[in-house]
């Protein structure tokens, strides 16, 4: 198997990312990530119920969202940041996406 350096490309072909070059980036999500997230958002609604003392809990507004084959990650970075309600666990994380995404 062929070294991979921090490079316009990895070794599997996906772009990087120019200002974080350990970052991958697939042109496929920069296109999709809005319409689906659309069509998630009529679906990840806040409960109205407060009364919960779990802050995680349904009943506290908190939501939370299991995304199986995160891949690179974009798609759940993307939807945490505009479903802030929502708590993301990302699934296949392998140092090119944040660990975390709340």
């Amino acid at each position: 198997s062929r070294a991979c350096s921090v490079q316009a490309t990895d070794c599997r072909g996906y772009p990087r990312d120019a200002d974080d070059g350990r970052r991958r980036l697939s042109p496929s999500n920069a296109r999709n990530k809005q319409p689906i997230l659309e069509v998630l958002a009529q679906y990840l609604v806040p409960s109205l119920n407060l009364g919960s003392r779990d802050s995680r809990s349904p009943e506290s507004g908190t939501l939370e969202a299991l995304e199986i084959a995160s891949g690179t990650g974009e798609h759940v970075a993307h939807y945490a940041a505009s479903l802030p309600h929502t708590v993301w666990q990302p699934t296949e994380w392998r140092g090119h996406a944040a660990p975390q995404f709340e």
